[in-house]
């Protein structure tokens, strides 16, 4: 991975900001940025693909398309459906969270957001979640 600026200055003092791109190479599966010596400076991180600039787009055309030929999308993995620590709802990742690929899984704001942009029905385990409602609901009867 390399670091170069995008004819943009490095680091606009007036702004406040630094511009980089961030080249990955096409073997690469993971991502990692460290920042040191930045006295808490370093806050809004972006990290945007070519020509998606000044957008808030969370999903790729790339990615969009291929998800056109599927008519269900499964969140098995992404949301930790088997090994899943969270009991309670506020216990949830949420999409502010610095990593999605955490034990308690992705944040459900991202499956819903992705069905409903895409039309597609989701599957996925959500039978506990589902079972601590109603366990709830039961209980708020007595």
């Amino acid at each position: 991975m390399r670091l170069r600026a995008l004819g943009l200055p490095s680091n606009n003092k007036m702004s406040n900001t630094t511009i980089a791109d961030v080249v990955v190479g096409t073997n690469a599966v993971q991502l990692m940025l460290t920042f040191t010596n930045t006295n808490g400076g370093v806050k809004s991180v972006q990290l945007l693909q070519p020509g998606y600039q000044g957008t808030n787009r969370t999903f790729s055309n790339q990615f969009l398309a291929f998800l056109a030929p599927f008519t269900t999308l499964r969140f098995m993995d992404f949301l930790s459906t088997n090994n899943d620590p969270v009991q309670r709802w506020s216990q949830k990742t949420l999409p502010s969270s610095y990593s999605q690929a955490v034990p308690a899984g992705g944040a459900w704001e991202y499956v819903i957001e992705l069905a409903n942009l895409t039309g597609k029905d989701i599957s996925g385990s959500i039978y506990r979640w589902a079972l601590m409602i109603i366990m709830l609901l039961n209980w708020q009867r007595f």
